[in-house]
């Protein structure tokens, strides 16, 4: 073997083959000899004990740095975790017993509490033992989502490290797991979700199973099975999208079986038949849920439709465990014999499989069509339907994810786990010091594992954006084996100067070339530091490249790749590492939740009977359970009510205040009205079935230039998202008032139509001021300009938009804007309706409403 060894490493350094297989080989084969012989110092620093916990608790602290950028905020992340906060409020009310249905969800009826038990559990269980300390069960939900994040980058370190057996990879995992803006988005401080947790679950069965398969002793294998099911099975409790796990599981052990029967291999079929036990345990353990109420509701996969795909995977693995034994006694029928050759088998799998995914398909047919029928309205009722399908279209979690997206989740790990699949695959025995001639395909248990996690993830991923942190575990495991695998491969290989020199030319044009593009870039967006500190990282590389590179010349010395391939590593990781910090300390609470908002809830809290109803949008409505604690008509979480949504969006889109919208809805006490409506008013219209270009707003809030003199003033507004208009406003100082000239048109243009009205709106007190143009031909549309007033009397222009002329007469746009303490427009002579403004701030309006008849 050393001789073999050191052929090979002198074979490297002449560069004689030009196979890619030979020289993968050989670049391992000489990592090896020099591994014997010239013990590598950085591998030997990496081993020693002291050193990896040190680098392991400096990674861990990373994690909790890049997780805390939503903790200086007040409350909860997103509406859904408000409305998990007044569930789990109830549940410490009932003894800690967790209430089928939420007292402040729905009205008149109570909504049935929506998610799994767990997911509530897993804050009252702390909260159980360290309620004496003082610590209150929100702090526990700011924070434990942060433990559990802890918790899955230690697991990725020995997922990683049964992949191959490597300190170095594992701590590459964990830091990629750190870093990864999807696993950070749904495991950071505040954010409380359901797939920030039930994730771990799946990771430490996965990690059973592999240990459970390697391990030689029976009775302890058999224990680590029945410990891989329990943890899957625990899983369930905590999400209604808990059945990803069981799919990531049962693809495992499929694939499992497929190899086993390629192979001929007795050991790993037998090694899925207790696979598949284990698997068995989490089904039986989610019918145990469900007896003893521990469990919502039946999910998918949880159900019948179990058998539909584990009873075909068990019959198959034990067939094969068969012919693989008939195969290797010698006593074979001829069918055994034409499967001989593993090519055979490999023909006869993939057949099979496409077999059962069309048999499977046909028989969920019926079952995918009645579960649409139980989602939809009554056959007939197309306006219901169609409000069900716009909810859904509505909710930006639910769309598809776009490139974009995807590279602001996983950022260069995007492109270094399918590298980490491909190497593993083809190269994975090669790198473990094996000939390519010995082992043509790596496949190992640990592989299929990670593999299924990989590709559930990915397609859940490709539903929908909400999943991001479902594929963010499996993404960071691959990509810390692509960079250490290239990283290998990379080890012994020497090019000459010349040749280098030729590669860091090409690349410091693509650099340069990407840098103009990128200046561009940033007059449209506001991730100019971003883009900028990326790029005075890569361009130190590039420089320190060509800085070796002389020198490698001056001094007549081959370059060795590995550092070159080194700084550009350590440079992709501090560029990873700079874009998620950037995007943690900038982030905001969603669905425009912010201290106002929550403010003005507080108040509600301190000043409305405790029996009060509210109507607000069904994001505000979980904030207004949660943090008002009062009983909303929706909420994000169990109160999507299709039918209250639309009579709510068509009473507020109204130019009249009709009482029959909210006779049908069921007359709130209070309505929540918030100008951060308008961040959300194409859905709303949506939701509503309002479509009428009267009701247009377009909102130009970014202020391009501003020209002052001193007898008028230019203001110049562009929108940044289509339909991309742009206002012009000139304000003239006249002898009896503000004379105005305001205008829009495209931003591709140069072409301006006049409009008729401006509107100034104070932020800080709601007052505001119209005035009308004396101009002939002029559109009927209304710049709004909203304001606030400095301590010193000075106004300062925070925003503009633009608004269609049935909007400005709109319920929507009263209630948010033109009603204050002085003046309701809402309210009309004869309306049975009296609306009373109760609270006012700069986001929020509460207002009362009373009716004439019973």
């Amino acid at each position: 073997m050393e001789e073999d060894s050191h052929h090979a490493h002198q074979h490297t350094e002449s560069s004689a083959s030009n196979d890619p297989h030979h020289a993968a080989e050989h670049a391992a084969h000489a990592h090896e000899h020099h591994a014997q012989h010239h013990p590598d110092r950085m591998s030997s620093f990496f081993d020693i004990k002291v050193v990896l916990i040190v680098l392991a608790i400096l990674i861990l602290v990373t994690n909790v740095f890049m997780r805390t950028g939503l903790s200086k905020y007040q409350g909860l992340f997103e509406p859904d975790g408000f409305y998990y906060y007044s569930v789990i409020q109830q549940t410490i009310a009932n003894h800690f017993a967790v209430p089928a249905v939420s007292a402040l969800s729905g009205f008149p009826n109570h909504i049935p509490r929506a998610e799994q038990p767990g997911l509530i559990y897993v804050t009252i269980l702390p909260y159980m033992f360290l309620s004496w300390t003082g610590v209150s069960a929100l702090s526990i939900m700011i924070w434990i989502t942060v433990a559990y994040a802890l918790a899955q980058t230690v697991i990725a370190f020995f997922l990683a490290k049964e992949l191959f057996n490597s300190n170095k990879l594992g701590l590459l995992a964990m830091f990629f797991t750190s870093v990864s803006s999807g696993a950070v988005a749904r495991g950071a401080a505040t954010v409380y979700r359901g797939d920030s947790f039930t994730t771990i679950f799946l990771m430490v069965s996965l990690l059973l199973l592999i240990y459970a398969y390697k391990d030689e002793n029976r009775r302890a294998k058999l224990v680590k099975y029945a410990l891989s099911g329990l943890f899957l099975g625990l899983g369930y409790l905590v999400w209604t999208g808990s059945p990803f796990i069981v799919a990531v599981y049962m693809l495992a052990v499929a694939l499992m079986a497929i190899w086993g029967f390629i192979r001929a291999d007795q050991k790993v079929l037998g090694e899925t038949l207790l696979a598949l036990g284990a698997l068995l345990i989490s089904y039986i353990l989610d019918l145990i849920f469900l007896e003893v109420g521990l469990s919502k509701r039946i999910l998918p996969l949880q159900g019948p439709e179990f058998f539909l795909f584990f009873i075909p995977i068990a019959v198959f693995a034990f067939l094969a465990m068969k012919m693989s034994e008939g195969l290797s006694s010698g006593r074979s029928s001829e069918m055994l014999n034409s499967l001989r050759h593993r090519n055979s088998r490999a023909l006869a799998a993939v057949i099979m499989v496409v077999v059962f995914i069309g048999i499977v398909a046909l028989l969920l047919a019926p079952e995918i069509n009645s579960l649409i029928g139980v989602n939809a309205p009554a056959a007939g009722n197309q306006t219901a339907k169609t409000l069900s399908q716009q909810i859904v279209q509505t909710t930006q979690e639910q769309q598809p994810p776009d490139y974009n997206f995807l590279f602001a989740s996983f950022n260069v790990q995007l492109y270094l786990a399918p590298i980490g699949v491909v190497l593993f695959a083809l190269l994975g025995g090669v790198l473990e010091g094996k000939r390519w001639s010995e082992k043509r395909l790596h496949i190992t248990v640990a592989f299929l594992a990670l593999f299924s996690f990989l590709l559930i993830t990915g397609y859940t991923q490709s539903t929908a954006i909400r999943f991001n942190a479902l594929l963010a575990m499996p993404m960071a495991i691959f990509a810390a084996y692509g960079v250490y695998a290239l990283g290998r491969l990379f080890y012994g290989i020497k090019l000459p100067p010349g040749i280098f020199t030729i590669i860091a030319a090409a690349a410091i044009v693509a650099f340069v070339a990407y840098a103009i593009y990128a200046n561009v870039y940033t007059l449209i967006t506001d991730q100019a530091p971003v883009i900028m500190a990326s790029g005075l990282v890569i361009a130190g590389a590039l420089i320190a490249a060509v800085l070796y590179a002389a020198k490698s010349a001056i001094m007549k010395q081959h370059i060795e790749i590995r550092y070159i391939f080194y700084a550009a590593v350590l440079s992709l990781l501090v560029v990873n590492f700079y874009n998620v910090w950037a995007e943690s300390v900038t982030s905001q609470q969603a669905d425009g939740i912010n201290p106002m908002f929550l403010g003005a809830m507080q108040w509600m809290a301190n000043n409305t009977p405790s029996n009060s109803t509210v109507l607000a949008l069904w994001p505000d409505g979980s904030v207004v359970e949660g943090w008002a604690h009062r009983q909303s008509y929706m909420d994000s979480v169990g109160g999507e009510n299709r039918t209250r949504i639309y009579n709510f969006a068509q009473y507020l889109f109204n130019t009249t205040p009709d009482a029959q919208y909210l006779n049908g809805i069921g007359r709130p006490d209070y309505i929540v009205a918030r100008t951060f409506w308008f961040n959300e008013y194409a859905g709303i219209a949506q939701e509503g079935l309002i479509n009428n270009s009267a009701f247009n707003f377009i909102r130009v809030d970014n202020k391009l230039t501003i020209n002052t003199t001193a007898t008028q003033a230019t203001y110049h507004f562009y929108s940044f998202s289509p339909p991309y208009f742009q206002a012009v406003l000139l304000l003239s100082n006249e002898k009896n008032g503000t004379g105005f000239l305001a205008s829009i048109g495209n931003a591709q243009s140069n072409r301006f139509d006049v409009i008729s009205h401006l509107l100034f709106y104070d932020v800080d007190n709601g007052q505001y001021s119209i005035f009308n143009s004396t101009l002939n031909n002029t559109l009927n549309y209304t710049l709004m300009v909203s304001y606030t007033v400095s301590q010193s009397g000075q106004r300062n222009i925070t925003d503009a938009s633009i608004l269609g002329p049935g909007l400005v007469q709109s319920n929507i746009f009263r209630l948010a804007y033109l009603c204050n303490f002085n003046e309701c427009p809402v309210n009309q002579p004869n309306s049975s309706v009296t609306v009373t403004p109760v609270y006012i701030n700069g986001d929020t309006k509460i207002y009362r409403y009373n009716y004439a008849t019973a």
